[in-house]
């Protein structure tokens, strides 16, 4: 094999191993929103947050880690009790009590 074949062989190699790393990407992307459809709002701004290299795993999607991401952002927090009420409770006359002390004083 001559020099300038080695290299042609050598391009051809980067330019499969490119392509497929391309669409192995696409395919795990189609698995997200497969795996992501009715859990989470919005599946395709999700993606474009994620490093999805890090759901291919050997060229093929690895369903296990797509599904966990998944689970990790499609899970919800617990709502807020609701505001508390206080009781109005019963009312107190505002009459003048008799056995006020200081009222007793003051009047001296």
């Amino acid at each position: 094999m001559t020099d300038a074949e080695r290299q042609i062989a050598e391009a051809r190699a980067a330019g499969k191993a490119e392509a497929e790393t391309a669409a192995a990407l696409r395919i795990a992307a189609a698995e997200f929103r497969g795996l992501a459809a009715g859990r989470i709002a919005d599946p395709d701004a999700a993606i474009e947050l994620l490093d999805l290299a890090k759901f291919v795993k050997d060229g093929e999607p690895d369903r296990e880690a797509i599904a966990a991401a998944i689970e990790q952002l499609a899970a919800v927090p617990a709502a807020p009790p609701p505001p508390g009420q206080i009781p109005a409770g019963a009312r107190q006359s505002t009459a003048p009590v008799s056995d006020d002390w200081l009222r007793q004083i003051r009047r001296r």
